[in-house]
């Protein structure tokens, strides 16, 4: 029996940064970035530190993906104590593909950690887009369920903060593509070979839209983790048991049969 649930948005709201940050660290000691404002990515693009960015990051989508099927199934539970299918035929399948979603939104980030843009740079896209504007969807499709769960679950404070960090993230995540493709442009148009691309520098075309674009993927990654921890109230309120193992066949212990037998009396003292 698990009464502990509630931790885990904790841990997922803690480490989740705490990653990024570790890697910031590592590739500024090694000059792998510059210093103010790298991508979240390129902290976790080269050698050594990708390899704690991978880890980390597998980790977490781990717990996040433990999270979504826990909410998941507290979802079906209070929609089946509510009755909630008589008025609202549909409300099962809007939470299957809310479901889909934040699975989607795991394995963009698996794709974002373990696909790095220096080798395979279209999958590391996919893996961004994948994980932010799935969490986008995902937060939206969440606050419509969390108000169907008021008052048994939460209140409408929480519905307006889900809501407003889902607004939040699409807001935010325009602004970081928007910005980081005029940063690159500029870029481009002043350097053919874009080799220099992870170590962004004041002196480099384009280092304004990469400041916001920068920092808006460092704000995406604050919002992300505090919707996760916006999990812990509900949580709470949950106790997960272990599974049952059933066997539908008793092993039947088989005798121990001799295959050879020895006559004692011949043996030599």
């Amino acid at each position: 029996m698990a009464e502990l649930l509630h931790f885990i948005p904790i841990i997922i709201f803690i480490v989740f940064p705490a990653t990024f940050i570790a890697t910031y660290i590592w590739s500024v000691l090694n000059q792998h970035v510059y210093p103010l404002f790298p991508n979240v990515s390129d902290t976790g693009t080269l050698p050594p530190e990708s390899c704690l960015f991978s880890l980390m990051l597998n980790l977490t989508a781990a717990l996040i993906l433990f999270s979504v099927y826990i909410r998941h199934k507290e979802i079906i539970e209070v929609f089946r104590a509510k009755k909630l299918a008589d008025t609202l035929p549909f409300s099962a399948m809007f939470n299957t593909v809310t479901t889909i979603v934040g699975l989607l939104t795991c394995v963009g980030l698996d794709l974002m950690a373990n696909f790095q843009e220096t080798n395979v740079l279209v999958v590391h896209g996919i893996g961004i887009l994948l994980c932010f504007w799935g969490g986008a969807v995902y937060i939206i499709l969440q606050t419509v369920i969390t108000f169907w769960l008021t008052p048994e679950m939460n209140g409408l404070l929480m519905v307006c903060i889900r809501g407003f960090l889902g607004i939040c993230l699409i807001i935010v995540m325009i602004t970081n593509m928007v910005t980081g493709d005029l940063a690159f442009r500029e870029f481009s148009e002043a350097h053919t070979n874009s080799s220099k691309i992870l170590i962004w520098t004041p002196d480099l075309p384009g280092w304004k839209w990469h400041v916001v674009s920068s920092g808006c993927e460092w704000i995406l990654v604050v919002i992300l983790g505090s919707f996760i921890l916006s999990y812990y109230w509900d949580f709470k309120k949950i106790t997960l048991y272990p599974p049952e193992l059933i066997m539908y066949a008793e092993p039947q212990p088989k005798p121990v049969q001799a295959k050879r037998f020895i006559d004692l009396s011949t043996l030599a003292l």
